[in-house]
């Protein structure tokens, strides 16, 4: 596997996420280990083997779910997933609440 590391930045335009996300999600721990270093103050990432472990994570849930006869999902694992969701509807109800102040 590569050892190329990307910035946080780099990571979340890859993803089309936002880095505070990106933020969240290592404060969360849902990276592999060794695939996120602190280089002084800023964090780099493995972002093929990230990408490897994730896509390998989602295709075992696929094969999971199949095996149930769920239909098959090749995404980012459910736990990245429901971070997502949380943190745009947290955005929509700040927008909303803006709006709502106009």
């Amino acid at each position: 596997m590569s050892s190329v590391y990307v910035t946080k930045k780099e990571f979340a335009d890859h993803f089309v996420v936002a880095p505070t996300t990106v933020e969240g999600w290592v404060k969360k721990g849902l990276f592999p280990p060794g695939t996120v270093v602190k280089v002084g103050r800023t964090l780099r990432f493995k972002l093929q083997e990230i990408e490897a472990h994730f896509q390998n994570e989602a295709l075992k849930m696929a094969q999971e779910e199949s095996e149930e006869g769920a239909p098959e999902q090749l995404e980012l694992p459910l736990q990245m997933r429901e971070v997502q969701a949380a943190e745009i509807e947290a955005q929509t109800a700040e927008i909303t609440d803006f709006d709502e102040d106009l």
